[in-house]
């Protein structure tokens, strides 16, 4: 019996298996839809943003977050009808800080591609805003980037390409000088052609382990 169809067919699953699993968004609420204020909602403490935003924790010493809707505060936002704005009003502690859930920790040595939208708020300065990878919600953790809005008329797309160095399970993001600036639609994927999870590799190897089997018993 001819076992080289099988063996293609399989590999094609696997191949494709790898790439949906590659280019899925480990940010769970990375746009900011997921909430419970029902509208805008300014200077929210820790406790108050960490309740009403799922999958996000609140943990910057400023405890004045704004969750936006529609154009109460600035331009719209970016995806969907919500997004966050942070403030770090005199360039050092405190100011804003809040952490992102990932759907799954990020593997060492994997090529991950973080992207990301801001804008600033008219009369305030535009950044910079540093995000990170922690392995705790409320701690800021390794630092992957630092960026800064080029506007606050529009949304500026940025873009940056890294080697994770931990399993962490959580992005950060804190400003770093005397700004107000707005994020939105965040996404992180892992690239293709890296390493792949643990369970795609078991999920694999019981593939060629049936295949096997299957041709010793037809033997």
């Amino acid at each position: 019996m001819n076992f080289k169809k099988p063996f293609l067919l399989l590999l094609v699953i696997c191949a494709s298996f790898f790439g949906n699993a590659a280019y899925a968004n480990l940010i769970i609420n990375g746009d900011f839809e997921s909430n419970s204020f029902g509208a805008t909602s300014f200077n929210l403490n820790n406790a108050a943003f960490t309740a009403g935003m799922n999958n996000a924790t609140a943990f910057g010493g400023a405890q004045e977050i704004d969750v936006v809707t529609g154009t109460s505060l600035g331009i719209a936002p970016q995806s969907g009808s919500w997004k966050v704005g942070v403030h770090d009003q005199t360039g050092t502690l405190p100011f804003d800080s809040f952490s992102l859930d990932l759907s799954s920790s990020t593997i060492v040595g994997t090529v991950y591609t973080l992207s990301f939208w801001l804008a600033g708020q008219g009369g305030s300065a535009l950044g910079p805003l540093e995000i990170g990878l922690s392995s705790s919600a409320s701690s800021f953790g390794s630092l992957i980037t630092s960026a800064s809005a080029a506007s606050a008329s529009d949304w500026t797309m940025l873009s940056t390409t890294f080697t994770a160095s931990s399993a962490a399970s959580f992005l950060t993001f804190a400003p770093t000088a005397d700004s107000y600036v707005f994020i939105d639609n965040i996404s992180l994927t892992g690239e293709p052609g890296t390493v792949p999870t643990p369970a795609t590799l078991a999920l694999f190897g019981l593939g060629l382990a049936g295949l096997g089997w299957s041709r010793r018993k037809k033997a």
